[in-house]
């Protein structure tokens, strides 16, 4: 298995989003831009794209992605602003926290 030094951030972002309390749309939306990110975990996708891939409004794009946002799972770092798409940061919650069902030793990457 690669050393959790060698595996990009969005990869160690990933067991966070899976046990995460957020809807299932949320959760959807999370695991589309996870395959949109870098490895550094950066990813700014038109709400608009968005919104007719889920088939559903730019502000109900808006409400998963505040919801990603408050559960500390993804961070804004510039834009959003009217001609600016934002862009987002995978978030890890902390480095102490352990994701429910996911071993200490799984997400230090030994598992």
């Amino acid at each position: 298995m690669v050393s959790d030094r060698r595996r990009g951030h969005r990869d160690r972002w990933l067991p966070y989003v899976l046990p995460a309390q957020v809807s299932e749309g949320t959760r959807a939306l999370l695991l589309y831009l996870y395959t949109q990110m870098g490895d550094t975990g950066t990813v700014s996708v038109p709400r608009e794209r968005l919104a007719a891939l889920f088939g559903v409004s730019e502000r109900r794009i808006s409400k998963r992605i505040a919801e990603a946002v408050e559960a500390g799972l993804l961070t804004k770092t510039d834009g959003g602003w009217k001609g600016l798409t934002a862009m987002y940061c995978a978030f890890i919650p902390t480095a102490r926290a352990t994701p429910v069902g996911v071993t200490i030793e799984q997400a230090k990457g030994a598992g």
